[in-house]
């Protein structure tokens, strides 16, 4: 069972010691704003002189992970390359390939577009991934177009009734997907105020067209799936690094993964405490394995 243990010093050295891998969230995690978290660089570069892989989970749709690849440069963390970098926008291009392009699926809708709630880095990913999208390119009526086999929720800040209607008229057919980037319901901004997340708008669309989405991100595994397909990581002993209980910690629960809750970003230790002191074995999976205020506290696993 979780038992929400601080980590620092011998404790780190113990956990770290061991670990093969870690897989960090970004967000509240490694940057708030445009700031790099004290410390954060460091442990990565001490991290990977240590021969220890290291990966970034993140449920940020907005950016593509060339544009990921380029904040971490500018905010100072070196030598992060775009393939440790699983974004919720590349997951989601990555599973809607499979399921409208897979050969051989009978699950597979059929070749198809999709329509795409969200902005140009979750675009930017779908079209690299060889999808087309609804509304791009079409002829005049769009006569010969594919039809649209899949709606897919990101974060979209210019969330309309419009798009919203649209959405319900594609998912009146029951061959077309439902697909959710994640289920953040919010966004903590730099300046301690929110904004309204994915989730928030994937629950528009939920009961609006009477549908339920899969979700692609995180607490879902998906992203570790694929993690271990391409680099064969392995659950026992690696480490999932992340700020929000509902969704990083979760995601470490469900993926078999040891979980470390850092609180420079939305989650509180009080809220984990107060998992652990409730009967509800839903709330059991919210309680962290260990803790740090920062993951500059890490750093002391590391010390010879």
């Amino acid at each position: 069972m979780a038992a929400c243990r601080r980590l620092s010093g011998a404790s780190a050295r113990e956990v770290l010691g061991p670990a093969q891998g870690l897989l960090f969230d970004c967000d509240g995690v490694l940057w708030t704003g445009e700031r790099a978290v004290p410390g954060a660089p460091e442990l990565l570069e001490r991290l990977s002189r240590s021969g220890k892989a290291t990966f970034f989970v993140s449920n940020n749709s907005r950016r593509s992970v060339s544009e990921l690849e380029q904040r971490f440069s500018r905010l100072g963390f070196r030598g992060v390359r775009a393939e440790q970098v699983f974004s919720s926008a590349l997951c989601s291009a990555l599973y809607l390939r499979q399921r409208l392009l897979g050969a051989g699926d009978d699950a597979c809708p059929g070749p198809g577009r999709v329509f795409v709630l969200g902005g140009e880095g979750l675009r930017g990913e779908l079209r690299q991934a060889g999808l087309r999208l609804a509304g791009e390119g079409d002829p005049a009526g769009g006569k010969d177009e594919p039809p649209v086999r899949a709606v897919l929720v990101g974060y979209d800040d210019q969330f309309t009734f419009a798009k919203l209607s649209e959405a319900c008229g594609y998912l009146r057919d029951p061959q077309c997907l439902l697909v959710a980037t994640d289920p953040d319901p919010w966004h903590l901004l730099s300046d301690g105020k929110c904004t309204p997340g994915t989730g928030s708008l994937m629950a528009a669309v939920e009961t609006a067209s009477g549908r339920k989405a899969v979700v692609v991100g995180k607490p879902n595994t998906y992203m570790f799936d694929c993690i271990v397909e391409r680099f064969g990581v392995d659950p026992s002993s690696t480490l999932m690094v992340g700020d929000r209980l509902e969704t990083d910690i979760l995601f470490g629960k469900n993926c078999g993964l040891a979980t470390v809750l850092t609180l420079t970003g939305v989650s509180r230790l009080e809220e984990a405490q107060a998992y652990m002191a409730s009967e509800s074995p839903a709330a059991k999976d919210l309680v962290p394995n260990y803790y740090v205020d920062s993951i500059a506290d890490l750093i002391a696993g590391l010390d010879e």
